[in-house]
């Protein structure tokens, strides 16, 4: 894994600055929407499979358990994300690990002016158009995380601007919403199928047992008299 150090010397756009504090090496940093969640700073695990063939463990290190190392260089490449994007015209990447949508590209470019700035930096480059500001922050040491702890990548402007420099492995979830699994209903209550009640014997006078006896009786004589005869 590669360890970045940001830059944070162009300007962010508001709606994803994180909380302000003094500027710090990214490999330091720990502010405070990064800290310590159910499963390190993250909710839970990354989705499992990941979009891609991304490696479910490495993202589980570099989302979870990582504040400054990145996934390899052209790690993305290795991935099916090239041949399985190309010709959609646009792709949104939700977080690993809760399916929010973080990002979405190509935005005021073309897939190949797209793909082609993060094969030459060597990770899935995005633009100030392509961030979803509801859901990623830009921390004031150039950290990217999600509003729900999951590291990103880093932000390293260059002439063109802000370059959010992003691990694959970290946008590579399916969408879904990061709620509580729903509760589930209740059981349907079933009525009980009513039983026909065995009718009682009835009483006699006493005599049950010689009366039950009297058919077995009968044979025995009859087997009897066959004999002597």
């Amino acid at each position: 894994m590669t360890c970045l150090v940001a830059r944070a010397d162009a300007a962010v756009p508001a709606a994803i600055l994180g909380q302000p504090r003094a500027w710090v090496s990214a490999c330091t940093s720990k502010p405070s929407v990064m800290v310590q969640r159910a499963h390190g700073t993250c909710l839970g695990p990354p989705q499992d499979p990941l979009r891609w063939g991304s490696d479910v463990d490495r993202a589980d290190t570099i989302c979870c358990f990582n504040r400054h190392y990145a996934e390899y260089r052209g790690y993305f490449r290795t991935t099916t994300f090239h041949d399985d994007q190309s010709t959609a015209e646009t792709t949104v990447f939700y977080d690993s690990i809760t399916g929010r949508p973080l990002f979405e590209a190509p935005l005021g470019r073309s897939f190949a002016e797209f793909y082609q700035e993060s094969y030459d930096h060597g990770w899935p480059s995005f633009r100030d158009a392509e961030v979803r500001p509801d859901f990623v922050r830009v921390l004031e040491d150039g950290e990217v995380v999600s509003v729900d702890g999951t590291h990103l990548g880093h932000n390293l402007p260059d002439d063109k601007g802000n370059r959010y420099c992003i691990n694959l492995i970290s946008v590579a979830g399916y969408p879904q919403e990061p709620t509580l699994v729903p509760t589930p209903a209740p059981p349907t209550p079933t009525t009980p199928t009513p039983t026909t009640a065995m009718p009682e014997p009835a009483a006699d006078s006493g005599n049950t047992a010689a009366t039950a006896a009297a058919p077995w009786r009968m044979l025995c004589l009859a087997a009897l008299g066959w004999l002597a005869f």
